[in-house]
C-alpha cells in the first residue's frame, strides 16, 4: 500500500496550473489534427489501426488527453464524455469521443482496448510512440508532465528482506509515477477544426446542450 503521502500527492497533481486553459482566444481556433507544418498526426487505435485526421472527417470529435492509471480525475472525466454524447440522443451518433494517452509506456493497445470498455461504447483509445504522442500534445497544446512516487511502506519496512531480482526492481519503479496534465475536453467539428474546449467541472448536461448548438450550425 502506498504511503498516505503519496495518495495525497497522486490525487493532488491533477490540480497543478498544467490544467490551465489551452486555448483562451476565440480566433485560436487551428486544425487540431494537424501538426504546425500541416503534417497529420498519427495514432494507433485501441484495435491496433493505425489512424490518422482522416480517419475522422466528417465526424464531431469530443477529445480527451489522460492516462490509464490515473487515480481518479481520468476516469471521471470520461464518464462525463460518456453522460454528455449519451444526453445528446440520436444526434450523439454524430459525435465520437476520443481518450488519447499521455502515457504510452504503459497504455498500449491491449491495455487502452480493455480501458475504454468501461465508457461509451463508442469511445475510441488512441495510443502511439512517444514521438507521436508528443506531436498531438504540441498540437493540442496539452502539458503533462511525469512525476515519480514515493516507495510503498512494505519497500520500507521489508527493506533488508527485499528478494526481487533487478528486472523486478526496475519494472516496478518504472510503474511507480503519475501525471500532472492538461484536463478540458476539445470539440472538434467535422472538417477537422478547433470549435470550443470545456473545462473540467462542467456538467454533462451542460456540455451536451453546447454541443448541440454546434450541430445545428
Amino acid at each position: 500500500m502506498r504511503r498516505l503521502g503519496g495518495l495525497v500527492l497522486a490525487a493532488a497533481l491533477t490540480w497543478l496550473p498544467l490544467a490551465a486553459p489551452a486555448y483562451e482566444d476565440e480566433k485560436d481556433r487551428t486544425p487540431a489534427l494537424v501538426d504546425a507544418e500541416g503534417e497529420p498526426l498519427t495514432f494507433t487505435d485501441h484495435r491496433g489501426w493505425t489512424v490518422t485526421e482522416e480517419s475522422f472527417l466528417g465526424q464531431f470529435l469530443l477529445i480527451y488527453f489522460g492516462y490509464t492509471h490515473c487515480p481518479d480525475v481520468c476516469p471521471t472525466d470520461l464518464q462525463v464524455i460518456t453522460h454528455a454524447v449519451e444526453d445528446l440522443g440520436e444526434a450523439g451518433g454524430r459525435v465520437t469521443p476520443i481518450f488519447i494517452t499521455v502515457d504510452p509506456e504503459r497504455d498500449t493497445v491491449a491495455v487502452m482496448a480493455d480501458y475504454i470498455s468501461h465508457f461509451h461504447p463508442r469511445m475510441v483509445g488512441l495510443t502511439g510512440t512517444p514521438d507521436e504522442l508528443a506531436r498531438a500534445r504540441k498540437a493540442f497544446r496539452v502539458r503533462a508532465m511525469k512525476f515519480f512516487l514515493p516507495p510503498s511502506d512494505d519497500d520500507d519496512d521489508d527493506e533488508d528482506a527485499d528478494e526481487k531480482d533487478d528486472d523486478e526492481d526496475d519494472e516496478d519503479e518504472a510503474e511507480d509515477y503519475v501525471f500532472s496534465h492538461t484536463s478540458l475536453y476539445y470539440l472538434i467539428d467535422a472538417d477537422g477544426k478547433l470549435l470550443t474546449t470545456f473545462h473540467r467541472g462542467l456538467r454533462a448536461e451542460r456540455i451536451a446542450a453546447k454541443i448541440r448548438e454546434y450541430l445545428r450550425r
